[in-house]
């Protein structure tokens, strides 16, 4: 709807100034400093903005089933900044070109962010609420006659909300209100031309990045239950990502027209940027009271003795019933804020005791691929050349987002820590939950087999043309980020399988030739064979792990298109 939009203006700012000395015949140093600056402020439609648009000013509103989102999106900004010093040395030794260097990047940031002020509110449509009214044993919920207007809306059953309370700022390493980061690098590498027909390099590469993780932050006492004693420990900078590559070309006949190539190595993803959760965690981590709390759910609230949250069935407790007590509600939960506290005795999750905070795994470990590739290439005229290359790549320590440790939701047996009882949820020292408490761990592993063909023609005689073809496969694990993955909290290895980026086939053909009159005609075709898909049902769980939208039983993860087809999704669907 047009009230659920922000305004972001962005700004930047770079500048470069760079050295080159030719500091003899044989050595060449170049040296480069960079400055980069980023603004990113945000704020919520209003009404000039969008006159009479249904929902501006609005809590942010959400009917789901129906398809209908509209009222307040999030307001903040963000401010960065960062320095980049690179010095690259190359030297020519008789048949050796080496090169060396290092490169430093110095970031700070600050990023704020208001949202769920006051509530993200998701309502029971209309259809859910006639569904439920014609059960026999229901007292009927009255509907309004139309849902015209945001009062109307309003009258419709409360499923669940979310509320954040607090200043928008996180609190950062030494309570400053900005972020620092660092990232070091070095390497070597030598180019040894050891015969005219056989070149061979080699080099390697060290990375080390010392804020990367939040390695000045310990767990609470509360995750004991989920990660054992040993486990509550801070994490460690990873000081040992050491990068080898090696790799050759060979002309293999005389005539230097057939070229065989090939080389491996080992490459790391900075930290810093793969996982974009660390702020969550320096607001959970941190002593209770500072910050901003955030998706505090309506299941942690209680009501006249209820909890407000209903996601079995309607009830009569509206939205506008909601917003009634929710000053009352955000005044109580402000009170509990202690933004000067530095004791880091009790922390905000023991006093949230939930949260989508997605915190480390204890063995959480930089994601780093290995890559090796052995090609051939011949020149079958002046202006002809044709190719066929294989690569391997498998990743290692990929990034999984967002799992429920906590197995909150999972039935029957229940969360690992305890749901909260009477006024334990409003105890700092309970041993109990209220809701989800996930976490980012880095044990997912992918592969990825390719061949590829290519025949080009360089431009000559007023023509050109490429052809390319890659049979090729990637398979690794599906992240909690889709429904219909086949995530299973109790088994994260059911995960594996066609990642949605598979292409088996990829076909690619472009061209152009001069024509008279000085026009041109050219040509691009790309074709590609199906990506899988897993069928999912909606909003089901059948393994009982706690999470939803689950495969369709009988199914794996992404295995249609990929040797199951119509017919077995039909059968599948019988067997419901």
């Amino acid at each position: 709807m047009p009230s659920g939009w922000s305004r972001v203006t962005n700004w930047g700012d770079q500048s470069l100034v760079a050295l080159t000395s030719v500091l003899s015949t044989r050595v060449v140093s170049d040296l480069r400093f960079s400055y980069f600056f980023f603004s990113a402020p945000e704020t919520p439609a209003r009404t000039e903005d969008c006159p009479g648009c249904l929902g501006v000013g609005a809590p942010r509103i959400n009917i789901t089933d129906a398809g209908v989102a509209f009222g307040g999106q999030q307001s903040g900004s963000f401010v960065g900044r960062r320095y980049q010093l690179t010095e690259n040395l190359a030297w020519q030794k008789g048949s050796h070109r080496l090169r060396f260097g290092f490169d430093w990047e110095h970031a700070r940031a600050s990023n704020q962010r208001i949202d769920q002020e006051p509530a993200t509110i998701n309502l029971y449509s209309p259809r859910q609420v006639r569904q439920f009214n014609q059960s026999p044993t229901a007292n009927p919920i009255p509907l309004p006659s139309s849902l015209l207007t945001l009062n109307d809306i309003l009258r419709l059953p409360l499923r669940s909300f979310l509320t954040s309370v607090g200043p928008g700022l996180i609190p950062q390493r030494d309570f400053l209100k900005y972020r620092r980061q660092d990232l070091y690098r070095l390497y070597a590498s030598d180019t040894w031309r050891i015969t005219p027909r056989l070149t061979v390099n080699y080099g390697l590469a060290w990375a080390y990045e010392p804020r990367s993780l939040n390695t000045d932050l310990s767990k609470p006492k509360l995750l004991e239950p989920i990660l054992g004693s040993d486990g509550l420990s801070a994490p460690a900078a990873q000081n040992a990502n050491f990068s080898p590559a090696v790799g050759f070309a060979w002309a293999a006949t005389a005539d230097g027209k057939t070229v065989i190539r090939g080389g491996a190595g080992r490459y790391f993803d900075p930290v810093s940027l793969s996982n974009s959760s660390i702020g969550n965690e320096r607001m959970a981590l941190s002593p209770a009271g500072t910050g901003r709390r955030t998706n505090i759910p309506g299941s942690s609230i209680s009501y006249q003795g209820v909890s407000l949250e209903f996601n079995q069935r309607p009830t009569p407790f509206t939205a506008a019933n909601l917003l009634a007590i929710l000053p009352g509600i955000r005044s109580d939960l402000m009170g509990r804020l202690n933004p000067e506290n530095r004791d880091f005795t009790f922390r905000n999750l023991d006093l949230n005791k939930n949260g989508a905070a997605n915190l480390s795994d204890p063995f959480f470990e930089a994601p780093y691929a290995m890559h090796f590739g052995v090609g051939v290439q011949r020149e079958l005229a002046a202006d002809l050349v044709v190719s066929a290359d294989f690569a391997w790549r498998r990743f290692l320590h990929s990034l999984l987002f967002g799992i429920d440790y906590n197995r909150f939701n999972r039935q029957p047996s229940g969360p690992v820590i305890p749901r909260c009882t009477g006024t334990q949820s409003s105890d700092l020292t309970a041993v109990c939950s209220t809701g989800p408490i996930t976490f980012d761990n880095s044990s997912g592993i992918a592969e990825y087999h390719g061949l590829i063909v290519r025949l080009e023609k360089r431009l000559s005689r007023g023509m050109q043309f490429l052809a390319s073809y890659a049979l090729g496969s990637i398979k690794g694990s599906n992240g909690t980020e889709f429904p219909g993955n086949g995530f299973n909290i109790d088994n994260w290895f059911e995960n594996y399988g066609p990642l949605p980026t598979d292409r088996r086939h990829v076909l690619n053909l472009s061209g152009s030739v001069d024509l008279p009159l000085r026009f041109q005609a050219s040509f691009s075709v790309s074709a590609y064979s199906r990506p899988p898909f897993s069928p999912y049902v909606n909003g089901v769980d059948f393994n009982g792990d706690g999470t939803l939208n689950d495969l369709l039983p009988g199914a794996t993860v992404n295995q249609f298109n990929r040797g199951l087809d119509k017919a077995d999704l039909a059968s599948l669907g019988r067997t419901l």
